[in-house]
């Protein structure tokens, strides 16, 4: 019986494999990875250098709002709202800002840059990057106070009209009588002045008084309807402690009522200097010499701006608008 020999297979090849020399496949992970990495690295870039272009972006534009708001009661007070304002920002940023300020009217601008080096410019082909920020603050009337005194003035007095119509320039003396000058905002109570309950409560002497030497620490709004009563204060209540001294107080636009049922709406604010008064004698004789400011002392708060129905008494309050260039001015 003859010897069984197995067919020659000449067309199976053999299996080749791909190996490093000591047989494993670590060079090729090694590539993978290191190019898996270059991607991860520029991204990594790109959030830190972002996040710190944010974060100067938010320094930038909280020293523009200070600095702009700043510049708006530098006005307020009399000065020059932009001379102050490269040092103000230049003092609340890290780096040295390029800052703009523009006034016209009643609106302040400010702008400013800063030019940062990014972390790893040559990752997103750039060097640097630059951070903006702008605010815009109007200025207008006031249309809520605190530190205001208790008393009230009719706003159709004609020493009132006198001062708003010269622009809040007027230094003349006016006299304010106890009884109605035919002020036609007196309503149903007579007098071109009022005592008013500014807290709501019982009126105290103890506190009208508190209220008339330091101010009335609340604030009050326009178009606030107030309690109060006709007239000037009581010889129980003293009003020798403000002569001479600028102080803000109401003004009404009309009085429902009378006697101490009487209800004052509020519509604007005026500074006002007692410069005499005489408070006894017979009603037709009492009065009081003002004269109109636009500097008050304890007035530690105001808003902006008074709108339709409200009036402007020259005291001026500050209110930002716009950031970068959005908001209405």
């Amino acid at each position: 019986m003859p010897f069984w020999k197995p067919p020659r297979l000449s067309n199976v090849q053999p299996r080749r494999t791909r190996c490093t020399a000591d047989g494993s496949d670590r060079g090729s992970i090694t590539v993978i990875a290191a190019v898996s990495l270059v991607p991860l690295l520029v991204m990594a870039t790109v959030v830190v250098d972002a996040g710190r272009t944010l974060a100067e972006r938010q320094q930038l534009q909280t020293a523009v709002e200070f600095a702009a708001l700043g510049a708006g009661y530098d006005r307020i007070n009399g000065g020059s709202g932009c001379a102050g304002v490269p040092d103000a920002v230049a003092g609340a940023v890290s780096s040295t800002p390029t800052v703009t300020c523009s006034e016209t009217g009643e609106l302040i601008v400010v702008g400013a840059s800063v030019t940062r080096s990014l972390t790893f410019p040559g990752l997103v082909g750039r060097s640097d990057a630059t951070v903006s920020a702008s605010t815009g603050v109007k200025l207008g009337g006031t249309s809520a106070m605190t530190g205001l005194r208790p008393l009230a003035l009719c706003g159709e007095h004609p020493g009132f009209e006198a001062w708003v119509a010269s622009g809040f320039t007027d230094s003349n003396l006016h006299r304010v009588d106890v009884e109605s000058d035919g002020s036609t905002c007196a309503g149903q109570a007579p007098g071109n002045w009022g005592m008013l309950d500014l807290d709501g409560g019982s009126n105290a002497n103890s506190d009208t008084q508190e209220w008339i030497n330091s101010g009335f620490p609340g604030e009050i709004q326009t178009f606030s309807q107030i309690d109060g009563d006709p007239g000037i204060p009581t010889p129980a209540i003293g009003i020798d402690e403000i002569y001479q001294t600028p102080v803000a107080i109401p003004v009404f636009a009309d009085v429902t009522a009378n006697g101490q049922g009487a209800s004052y709406t509020i519509v604007g604010f005026v500074g006002i200097v007692i410069e005499s008064a005489v408070l006894n004698g017979p009603a037709a004789q009492r009065h009081l010499m003002v004269r109109f400011t636009t500097e008050v002392a304890n007035a530690a708060t105001r808003r902006c701006c008074t709108g339709p129905g409200e009036v402007h008494g020259g005291l001026t309050a500050a209110r930002i608008c716009s950031l970068d260039d959005m908001g209405v001015c």
